[in-house]
């Protein structure tokens, strides 16, 4: 079953500063990464939180991202992507 990842941006509240979200289908808890606003673009803050969940979820393969009304949506591109079992 091959799966996205998708990116939300999360605002800054009381105690945290603003954050983004990485999250797919199967992990619904994703990643949370800082929001570095010394970040190049807005799109590497959300590619750093992909890069994240990726090594977290022992996910690998190349992928292709497009900009949604919340962030970012990141698919496999070519051979399906490869799953390490962490358990």
């Amino acid at each position: 079953m091959a799966q996205a990842i998708c990116t939300r941006y999360l605002g800054p509240t009381n105690t945290k500063g603003s954050r983004i979200k990485a999250f797919s289908e199967s992990q619904p808890r994703g990643v949370t990464t800082s929001y570095s606003y010394g970040a190049p673009t807005n799109r590497f803050a959300h590619m750093k939180a992909v890069a994240k969940f990726k090594k977290k979820f022992g996910w690998s393969g190349r992928m292709a991202c497009g900009g949604t009304k919340d962030g970012y949506c990141c698919v496999f591109t070519g051979s399906p992507y490869s799953r390490k079992h962490k358990r």
